[in-house]
């Protein structure tokens, strides 16, 4: 959500990939609309609240309390270091992803799209038993 926000559609006022989401704001917002649903028998949006939290944390957002406490501490956004068009950025983040440094991060990156990729097929295939059992 926020790198198509801020680093393209924004990207000549805020130019940062992270912005809105990366707050505690919004993890609080969203925790407690997921907490309601939840009430409600619709857990979905509680997990994503939990997911949340938990990129954040991998993001490491507290070495950028302005990002995380917003907007207690100001209503601005610092700009990314790196400062060029979208093609570039990813260019570049392309160019990092092979780096044997950030080697262990994606591992766990695969891990968890392999996890998405095996929940939504159980997701799928259950809703269609449901279909055809009616």
């Amino acid at each position: 959500m926020d790198k198509p926000l801020g680093r393209i559609i924004l990207a000549e006022t805020i130019g940062s990939g992270r912005i809105f989401a990366h707050t505690l704001l919004f993890g609080l917002l969203l925790g407690l609309a997921g907490y309601y649903l939840y009430s409600q028998g619709k857990p979905e949006l509680l997990i994503i609240a939990g997911a949340s939290f938990c990129h954040i944390f991998e993001d490491q957002i507290w070495n950028s309390p302005e990002v995380f406490f917003w907007p207690l501490l100001g209503w601005g956004f610092p700009k990314d270091t790196i400062s060029a068009s979208f093609i570039e950025y990813l260019m570049i983040i392309l160019s990092r992803s092979y780096n044997p440094g950030f080697t262990e991060v994606f591992i766990s990156e695969i891990v968890g799209l392999i996890i998405i990729v095996l929940l939504t097929g159980k997701y799928i295939s259950e809703k269609k038993k449901r279909q055809f059992a009616v």
